[in-house]
């Protein structure tokens, strides 16, 4: 899901798999079709897929023997993140990401917006969270990715940094009490996988 350093973990795909890697990120490259239980076009030769998609039952049954594979974050601090990445991003077809330039919403009122204080559960909502192979915590990044590694054997380049947002405004107190309120959900999901990383 965005926001979960999800780039940096490209850059380490791209290194260990090259061509054999399949990114899939746009419309047209089948995200809508995974979200609508459809698969993809994925190419003969390609050993790992990447992207802002759910795992669903038919990307599943298509390659049972896939690991699948997540990385998760701090519900609030993910929101504050997304918050500022999107308001420095400039349009680009999104239709809700418009709608959030031109109405100039608030953190708190972005992350009241249905489609962002539930998100986490529609990336987790059909496949069981003990399904994964692996689930990363960006809060252990360097820890995980290297765990990740020795789990699948690969040889990891200079572990990068990539895609982060630029340092932001700290929000006091009661704005915090308010986003965990609003992200119970997310924040209560974040500790299962918490508690089964054996981080609690």
């Amino acid at each position: 899901m965005p926001k979960t350093a999800g780039s940096s973990f490209l850059v380490i795909l791209k290194h260990i798999y090259g061509s054999r890697l399949q990114t899939i990120y746009k419309t047209e490259e089948g995200v809508a079709r995974i979200w609508e239980e459809g698969l993809p076009e994925i190419p003969p030769g390609k050993d790992a897929i990447h992207g802002h998609f759910p795992a669903t039952r038919s990307l599943v049954e298509r390659y049972p023997k896939a690991r699948l594979v997540a990385w998760v974050r701090e519900p609030v601090a993910r929101m504050i993140s997304y918050y500022h990445f999107w308001k420095r991003e400039k349009p680009h077809g999104n239709p809700r990401h418009d709608d959030f330039l031109a109405r100039k919403y608030s953190l708190l009122e972005f992350a009241r917006l249905d489609y962002m204080k539930a998100e986490m559960f529609e990336y987790f909502r059909r496949i069981s969270v003990e399904r994964f192979g692996f689930i990363g915590m960006v809060e252990y990044f360097d820890k995980d990715i290297r765990l990740l590694a020795d789990q699948m054997g690969w040889t990891l380049p200079e572990i990068p940094l990539a895609n982060v947002t630029p340092q932001k405004k700290r929000i006091d107190e009661a704005e915090k009490r308010e986003l965990e309120e609003i992200l119970s959900g997310e924040i209560a999901f974040y500790r299962k996988v918490k508690k089964m990383r054996g981080r609690m």
